[in-house]
């Protein structure tokens, strides 16, 4: 429901003469309200919650969907999210039954809402025992206000969208990739565990950090401490415009490890980021800064791109937002043996957690990139895991990667999981986890 009072003056827009205003609203175009350092808390502090939360997407759209809820918000289960946001967590909303972990998490912001913050020891032992901890009570804090700074304002003007102020989350096509200080920003990430042993974990083409969300209550979080990060175009980064290649993607995930104050850590790589890791570790070692303790590469890419025909190139093409031949291919790339009903929960989260714009870009990174000649001069002599999946698509079958990655590194191991194709990550988690921790413990 509306306010009953409505302000007299409409609410101003980008062509106000108002230069508060102007400087906000230079970012795209619509009404908001006739304070513009509303505009601007809300727009800084979603981009922050995002990065800082260490919350996983799926975790960040159900604080919200609980919030509306408790408030009585008619606008949108989540008016901060567009429109492809709140599908995603509309159809995710009907499993969290399954997930104890997310229900907590739901009970926990009822009850904070429900005591003003007044909360008891159970109610947060509750949660620390399913995995939190206290830093992501303030991150639902968080939420709480930016929530309110997305519908109040709204209710005092007779605007006819679900939510002016919450079309600012989505005016990613005009978002530049510095920021207004001029520097370059953070890409967007969720961090789990306290552990001394640092681990960088990234995704692969078709999916963002929520792909890893399965592996979470398997993890050993007392002796690491993992980031999972989105690139540009991706999840949590997927406000972020940029150039979408090799390079950016470098620089992106060095600033990030710099902000994150780690000086020596372990990366993972899923599939096209396999190929990033090893990049990642040429640069390491071109260096010296001998960051990097060992590496583990998921189904991957290799250092001279993936082995495609030109027909193979135009399918690969083919797929990009193109919803029936997504779920087709994820169902090649997992031997056909999983449910209909899984490949479009993953093509739905595929479709509504990635940019057009960023897929083409990559596509052309993983396929026509080939830096293999200098990783042979560079002699690189890290720890690798290879880990592949015996029912995955051709290109990344266990013959291919043991005669790329064989004759490219001086420490490399192999391991292929029988009942896995493309994403063991949520065919085979625990199984994994195991192969990961397992070759990290002899890597420290």
């Amino acid at each position: 429901m509306k306010s009953e009072y409505q302000f007299t003056p409409p609410a101003k827009s980008c062509m106000s003469p108002d230069k508060g205003v102007t400087q906000v609203m230079e970012k795209g175009e619509a009404q908001v309200p006739n304070k513009p350092g509303i505009l601007d808390n809300y727009f800084h502090g979603y981009q922050r919650f995002q990065q800082d939360s260490r919350l996983t997407f799926l975790e960040q759209e159900l604080i919200f969907q609980t919030i509306s809820e408790f408030q009585g918000y008619d606008d949108g289960t989540a008016a901060h999210a567009g429109t492809e946001e709140r599908f995603l967590m509309a159809s995710s909303a009907d499993r969290l039954g399954a997930n104890p972990r997310l229900e907590e998490l739901r009970k926990f912001t009822q009850q904070l809402l429900l005591s003003r913050g007044q909360l008891s020891k159970l109610d947060v032992q509750t949660l620390l025992a399913s995995g939190y901890q206290e830093s992501h009570i303030l991150s639902i804090i968080h939420a709480v206000s930016i929530r309110i700074l997305s519908h109040d304002p709204n209710q005092f003007f007779p605007m006819q969208c679900e939510s002016d102020l919450g079309k600012f989350s989505r005016i990613s096509d005009n978002i530049d990739s510095k920021s207004e200080s001029g520097q370059a920003p953070i890409l967007g990430h969720s961090m789990y565990g306290n552990g001394r042993e640092c681990v960088l974990v990234l995704h692969d083409w078709m999916g963002d950090s929520g792909d890893y969300e399965g592996l979470i209550p398997y993890l050993n979080l007392e002796t690491y401490s993992y980031v999972f990060a989105d690139l540009r175009g991706y999840g949590k980064s997927r406000l972020l415009v940029g150039d979408f290649t090799l390079d950016e993607i470098k620089a992106d995930l060095w600033r990030l490890l710099e902000h994150l104050g780690w000086h020596q850590y372990h990366v993972i790589g899923h599939s096209m980021t396999g190929m990033v890791v090893q990049a990642m570790a040429l640069d390491d070692a071109s260096s010296d800064a001998r960051r990097i303790k060992s590496i583990v590469a998921i189904t991957p890419v290799s250092a001279n791109g993936y082995p495609a025909d030109e027909a193979t190139k135009e399918y690969f093409s083919n797929l990009i937002h193109n919803r029936s031949e997504i779920e087709l291919s994820f169902a090649l790339f997992t031997g056909q043996r999983l449910s209909t009903n899984w490949q479009k929960l993953k093509a739905d989260r595929h479709l509504q957690t990635s940019k057009e714009v960023a897929l083409k870009n990559y596509l052309k990174m993983w396929l026509e990139t080939d830096f293999s000649g200098a990783v042979k001069k560079a002699g690189i002599g890290l720890p690798i895991l290879v880990i592949g999946g015996k029912k995955d698509f051709s290109g990344f079958q266990g013959d291919f990667l043991k005669s790329s990655f064989g004759a490219l590194y001086e420490k490399v191991v192999f391991s292929f999981i029988e009942d896995a194709g493309h994403y063991p990550m949520q065919e085979t988690p625990v199984l994994l986890v195991s192969l990961i921790e397992e070759f990290f413990e002899r890597n420290c």
